[in-house]
């Protein structure tokens, strides 16, 4: 039952990622990041099969390059 979540979450990243393919520089590389992130974690969540862990990691991969944009 907890899969739809991970899979949702990789399939929303691989949204993401295409999206700012087809947009190119427009979104400055941030929909590419943030897809990612939530491709990732719901990646984490699948091998670990808890939709817990791919929350978790993938708000922690956002977390993660949301911190390290504001300091760059």
């Amino acid at each position: 039952m907890s899969n739809w979540v991970n899979w949702l979450l990789v399939i929303v990243g691989i949204l993401f990622v295409i999206v700012e393919l087809a947009l190119g520089a427009l979104t400055g590389f941030d929909l590419a990041l943030v897809g990612a992130a939530l491709t990732v974690g719901g990646g984490f969540g699948l091998l670990a099969g808890s939709a817990n862990i791919g929350m978790l990691s993938a708000a922690g991969a956002a977390i993660l390059y949301f911190a390290l944009s504001v300091v760059g």
